[in-house]
């Protein structure tokens, strides 16, 4: 006995799952769909199958009664045999092999997904794909088991070329949203975000060890990356330790652990300040503790090591390296620079120190000392070509009330090594009793009276 077949039309108008009816539909027509072989278990189609006609209210028309126009429900039942190791189930397959060289430009893929949008959308969830991951009751996702709404993966043998300018990507994400539109809303590319009071991602996005050269790449944009929200810790590269069992990051190369390099190549720019790295601590609310606060904060941390030969260690390295014929401004240039800007009903308490720089030391006394220990240090030279410094400590005429200020000294309060033109070594000191200026001259000390 056959039947015949109903149209997708008269499918349309019955009640109930389109995708029900066409099961029922392909079991009893199969003497009258032409390519359709019946198996044991399944069907093999050698035409094309279509549903609906391609283009505007052509389409299978969806309502309230008939949410889906089409429907796969498979399962994995209580009752049957757990999958056999190395297998892979689905509840859709789809293959596309292409076996025949294209040149020509053309788009393939696997399975295409589109919703096209012609008219207003209210609040809900709107996408051309939505994959969804779905667990009930207890379960436990086993350890090392990847699981996800999504898992894309490529693969390719080593007679894969990706030529120059190609892209071979897990997920390419393209915009083709004229530049016409009103963007008032947010606009992204990717959109992370969760429900209500459902668990927060622990990683927004996750990079595995050695999964990638280089984690995240951005080409030419306005912000690299912008931190507008409510953050504990904006950045972190490597895990901080004040002790010796230090967590960070290995630096196995010179390349540094963060790099910001920049440039200025036009000419006769805009008035302004330009700057590789600006960091800002905005402080507007009264402290009763004892606190530290510091815009930024660099600390070389040195434990259980004998450092020989002439190396460099600093927690602050500043440089500044000319080449070329250069013409100085009338401004300032140096490695190291300091400002203090302070309004007019600032009060600096009694005892406080306000400084351009202040240099701090925890000395333990039982340290040995073999070399120089210095607040500030001027090094010698390590280039034959290199010329002296003009003056050691430069200050310009009424910019300073008192030049140098001495406190107590255990030593010396001056010393003086002696000088090319044959001046000896010697000290200065204080004596406020006898209200003079000493200097030893050789081993002979001299006093000098200080009047006013």
């Amino acid at each position: 006995m056959t039947y015949t077949a109903k149209t997708a039309k008269e499918l349309r108008s019955e009640k109930g799952s389109l995708s029900k009816k066409l099961a029922t539909q392909l079991g009893l027509i199969e003497t009258e769909l032409d390519g359709i072989n019946r198996a044991a278990a399944s069907y093999t189609l050698s035409k094309a199958l279509a549903l609906g006609v391609f283009g505007d209210a052509t389409g299978l028309a969806l309502s309230d009664d008939l949410v889906d126009a089409l429907g796969i429900y498979a399962e994995l039942p209580a009752t049957g045999t757990a999958l056999t190791a190395g297998k892979v189930a689905a509840g859709m397959w789809s293959r596309f092999l292409v076996n025949k060289a294209q040149t020509n430009d053309v788009s393939l893929f696997g399975m295409e997904a589109q919703m096209r949008v012609k008219a207003n959308l209210g609040d809900g969830v709107h996408a051309s794909l939505w994959a969804y991951f779905e667990q009930s009751g207890t379960v436990t996702l086993a350890s090392p088991g990847m699981n996800g709404a999504i898992s894309v993966t490529v693969e390719g043998s080593a007679g894969l070329t990706v030529a120059s300018g190609a892209y071979l990507a897990g997920m390419v994400i393209d915009s083709s949203v004229a530049s016409g539109a009103i963007m008032t809303g947010s606009f992204d590319a990717i959109n992370i975000k969760k429900s209500g009071s459902s668990y927060a991602w622990k990683n927004g996005i996750c990079i595995r060890d050695n999964a990638a050269t280089t984690g995240v790449s951005i080409g030419a944009c306005t912000t690299g990356i912008d931190i507008v929200g409510a953050v504990t810790r904006g950045i972190r590269v490597g895990t901080h330790d004040w002790g010796v069992g230090s967590t960070g990051l290995e630096i196995s190369t010179t390349d540094p652990l963060l790099q910001v390099a920049g440039k200025v190549t036009g000419e006769d720019v805009a008035q302004g300040v330009y700057v590789c790295s600006y960091n800002q601590l905005a402080l507007i609310n009264d402290q009763d503790e004892d606190v530290s606060m510091m815009a930024s904060w660099n600390e070389l941390y040195v434990t259980d090591a004998d450092l020989t030969g002439s190396s460099n260690y600093a927690a602050v390295w500043g440089h500044i390296e000319a080449a070329g014929t250069v013409v100085s401004s009338t401004g300032n240039m140096s490695p190291l620079h300091g400002s203090l800007i302070i309004p007019a009903n600032y009060t600096n308490a009694s005892g406080a120190l306000l400084g351009g720089c202040i240099v701090d030391i925890i000395l333990h006394t039982s340290m040995t000392n073999n070399g120089v220990i210095a607040a500030f240090a001027i090094g010698s030279h390590t280039d034959p070509n290199q010329g002296d410094w003009q003056y050691g400590l430069y200050m310009p005429a009424n910019n300073v009330v008192t030049g140098i200020y001495i406190g107590t000294c255990s030593g010396a309060c001056i010393h003086m090594a002696g000088g090319a033109d044959g001046s000896a070594e010697g000290d200065f000191w204080y004596d406020a009793a006898a209200h003079v200026l000493k200097y030893r001259d050789n081993s002979a000390v001299k006093t000098i009276a200080v009047t006013g």
